[in-house]
């Protein structure tokens, strides 16, 4: 603790004595460097403390620390300094990790209201948070971001829910009139009419389970007029604990159906973003679920950050053997859901066929310079995946940053609510899921039994159907390609979807007549 008693929350009150003085405007910019340590444990919760008594923002939550930047000092020792001073426990630098850097003014021309504001959250460090300074806070709080407290000082709030939502820039402004950012709302905002992606302010929040309920609807807005009134149907929503993780499952139920139907998403979706492609398959020949994975949709997970591709493979493996009743299973894959479908399907003797949008080897050179953002400099992923050890591995940044979503679809808008979709492409992942995943070695194509229908979108300029052609044509069990005409990565174009539900109906009669005649 510092001999004169100026704690970091003790940086609101000077700003407070300071602008009781008069400032002339100056001519060359001036700013004054503070650093903000927001503290995340295990479950992905941050620990906010409760202002009081400090003259600025009171009765206002904020960081768990926060602090000026002190002369001969870095701002990463002010950032360890100002947190063990406030709570008490000790950190080390190299722990600390880069959130944003926050330009912020209050538009007086004053300089002591002029801000650069050091962001960094902090996973690792020693000893218990505790209040170390009780005549500045009143509370500490370990907090889910899915359902902060009221109300958060204006800036840190705005961090807080563009950090959750993995929109966070490097770098970020605040009070500027040019800076569109707007404070109070929670999830992200769709740019496009169509679809609205945004939870209301205080007195008209939705909980996050509604939320969720109307996420197909915002998915069945881009799919074609003639299927309208069947994308009304809604799911039923279900439940299924597995290992320590809740799983939110999706479903159509159907005893009489022939064949059971399970979609399975990729890494840029989530089990309601598929579901107007359930919608719109026939009843009468599909019972269908759609599965949360780990990390995605309204799956809960006891340590998200520990979350790895294996896990994937093996709560769909469990999920397949309690479910099944004896009916033909398909395993319908999305985008890298479909390499998810062959190898579940590789693994057992319970499926009768595999369909696949795409199939994405990731340890091929090809397939990885088309999945990532960086093109060819993209195959170098997987050498740089063996590299993350260590606390690394639990280290989340947002998918969207490694994942090409800007190509998720043909229509822009599509596409960003894709990428800004906090349940989909706007997840922040573990890198340690995304090691496991570019290192994972797939069941050999040449050993494959289970049939395999890959029904790629031939508009597809994400992932090319040359790229998945690469497995598919070494597969030995029986196979089929379709070409699904006109249709991007998510295939919302009439003639596509036409092509999609035909041939799906018609692999849905072809296992189900065989398993009446057998």
């Amino acid at each position: 603790m510092r001999s004169d008693g100026d704690s970091s929350h003790n940086l609101y009150l000077s700003e407070v004595k300071m602008n009781a003085v008069q400032h002339e405007p100056v001519g060359r910019y001036q700013v004054v460097p503070a650093a903000f340590v927001l503290l995340v444990d295990a479950r992905d919760r941050v620990l906010l403390t409760y202002r009081r008594g400090t003259g600025y923002m009171d009765e206002h939550w904020s960081f768990g620390a926060a602090g000026h930047v002190e002369t001969g000092e870095t701002v990463l020792q002010a950032a360890v300094r100002e947190t063990h001073e406030e709570l008490g426990v000790t950190l080390r630098e190299a722990d600390l990790l880069p959130m944003t850097v926050g330009h912020r003014t209050s538009g007086n021309g004053r300089p002591i209201d002029e801000r650069v504001d050091f962001f960094f959250s902090v996973r690792c460090w020693e000893g218990e948070p505790d209040i170390q300074e009780p005549d500045k806070a009143a509370e500490l709080r370990w907090v889910s971001l899915d359902d902060p407290p009221e109300p958060v000082v204006p800036h840190e709030l705005l961090v807080l829910q563009q950090w959750r939502q993995g929109t966070l820039a490097p770098v970020s402004t605040f009070g500027f009139p040019s800076a569109l950012q707007e404070p109070g709302r929670l999830g992200p905002v769709h740019r496009g009419d169509r679809v609205k992606v945004q939870a209301e302010a205080k007195d008209t929040r939705e909980t996050e389970e509604e939320l969720m309920d109307g996420d197909h609807q915002r998915y069945a807005a881009f799919l074609p007029d003639s299927y309208r009134e069947l994308l009304k149907t809604a799911p039923e929503v279900t439940y299924w604990d597995w290992s320590g993780h809740h799983v939110r499952i999706l479903r159509r139920r159907r005893p009489e159906a022939p064949v059971r139907l399970i979609l399975i998403h990729g890494a840029g979706g989530h089990a309601a973003a598929l579901w107007p492609f359930a919608a719109i398959l026939p009843a009468e020949i599909f019972e269908i679920a759609a599965v949360d994975l780990p990390l995605y949709g309204g799956t809960e997970s006891p340590d998200p950050i520990a979350v790895r591709y294996q896990d994937w493979l093996d709560l769909l493996n469990d999920f397949v053997d309690a479910e099944d009743d004896g009916r033909p299973l398909v395993l319908l894959g999305a985008s890298i859901g479909g390499m998810v479908a062959y190898e579940v399907a590789a693994r057992g003797e319970r499926v009768s066929a595999v369909a696949a949008t795409c199939l994405l080897d990731p340890r091929d050179l090809h397939a990885r310079a088309v999945m990532t953002k960086f093109g060819k400099l993209g195959a170098l992923s997987g050498c740089l995946t063996w590299m993350v050890r260590g606390p690394l591995t639990r280290r989340r940044i947002p998918m969207s940053w490694v994942a090409a979503l800007s190509k998720m679809s043909r229509n822009p808008e599509l596409s960003a609510l894709c990428a800004q979709d906090p349940r989909g492409g706007g997840v922040r992942v573990p890198l340690g899921f995304l090691a496991s995943y570019m290192n994972y070695r797939h069941t050999a194509p040449e050993s494959m039994a289970t049939p395999v229908l890959l029904v790629h979108p031939e508009a597809d300029d994400w992932t090319p159907v040359r790229v998945s052609r690469r497995w598919f044509d070494r597969i030995a069990a029986d196979k089929q390609l379709v070409l699904l005409p006109d249709a991007g990565h998510f295939p919302i174009e009439e003639s596509g979807v036409e092509v999609l539900v035909d041939t799906l109906i018609a692999l849905g009669q072809h296992i189900g007549r065989g398993k009446r005649q057998q």
